[in-house]
């Protein structure tokens, strides 16, 4: 599976599609929707303080940190409902991917749709806790060793030095194990809309189509990670600058904030659909060399 051509054709694929694009187009709509929800809490708590800050040198605005935990607060319940209603559309956009290249994917009933819930909780567990690799616990039970290691070694500051750069490089290499495994578990989602498998035995069967190809699924990953990151991170920063000099322009100062978050949102939903759609090529892909 050559990575450019599953990236442009997860791309492709899902710019045909009607029923994807109206999907992507709500995702949009409730991106933009919390969006007014977050600049109206913000508003509300910390006032032009917040907004102004933008404005300001790094470091030199005001602590907004009691504020922005009343803000959050208040949006809790809103992220909460958002959250569950991206997941459904992410279902949705799965189902879509798996018609449109030939497979009989099921209907999202409810029930169907709480083991998709189910799953998604699963997939972190499993990619987190090495569930399905149970050597890689090694690891952070070397690292807590490590940690109490580092009060008997208060008193020697050349041992606890070398003791927190082994405990360091064994964090890093968990992070990359658990990455590694939500890598390989990611097909358990078009496992499981597309037949009758429970939760657990879609993770099992992810994790078995997977063995030895980590980095043919991960390439173009990546790919479409770089493609993402490197116009979004342009894109926020001209909103930025364009934010600032119309908020100084107008005196509508929420400007610097609405302009620096609408591209980030846009390219994440993009990526978001993005990716789904290549865990479905990949699943071809590796279903027919199974």
């Amino acid at each position: 599976m050559n990575a450019v051509e599953a990236t442009n054709e997860s791309l492709g694929s899902w710019l045909e599609n009607a029923k994807t694009k109206k999907y992507f187009y709500i995702i949009l709509l409730l991106e933009f929707l919390t969006l007014s929800l977050f600049l109206v809490a913000y508003w509300q708590f910390a006032g032009e303080d917040f907004f102004t800050n933008a404005y300001l040198p790094d470091g030199s605005g005001t602590a907004l940190g009691e504020q922005a935990l009343q803000a959050e607060l208040a949006l809790a319940p809103v992220m909460i409902v958002y959250s569950f209603a991206v997941v459904y559309l992410y279902f949705l956009i799965i189902i879509e991917a798996l018609r449109q290249f030939g497979f009989k994917a099921e209907e999202l009933t409810l029930k169907k749709t709480i083991h998709g819930y189910m799953l998604m909780a699963l997939w972190l567990f499993a990619a987190a806790l090495s569930w399905h690799d149970k050597k890689l616990l090694a690891i952070p039970v070397a690292i807590a060793a490590l940690i109490i290691l580092d009060q008997v070694l208060a008193g020697s500051p050349e041992l606890l030095m070398l003791s927190g750069i082994l405990t360091i490089a064994l964090i890093i290499a968990y992070a990359l194990a658990v990455f590694r495994n939500a890598l390989r578990l990611l097909l358990s989602y078009p496992v499981f809309f597309s037949g009758k498998k429970t939760p657990g035995e879609s993770l099992a069967q992810s994790w078995g189509m997977t063995r030895g190809k980590t980095l043919q699924i991960a390439m173009p990953f990546l790919m479409l990670l770089v493609v993402k990151i490197l116009p979004e991170w342009t894109l926020v920063y001209a909103g930025a600058e364009l934010g600032k000099f119309l908020g100084i322009s107008t005196g509508f100062t929420a400007l610097a904030v609405i302009l620096q978050s609408i591209p980030a949102r846009i390219m994440s939903s993009l990526y978001a659909v993005w990716s789904n759609y290549y865990m479905v090529i990949a699943f071809r892909e590796l279903g027919e060399k199974e």
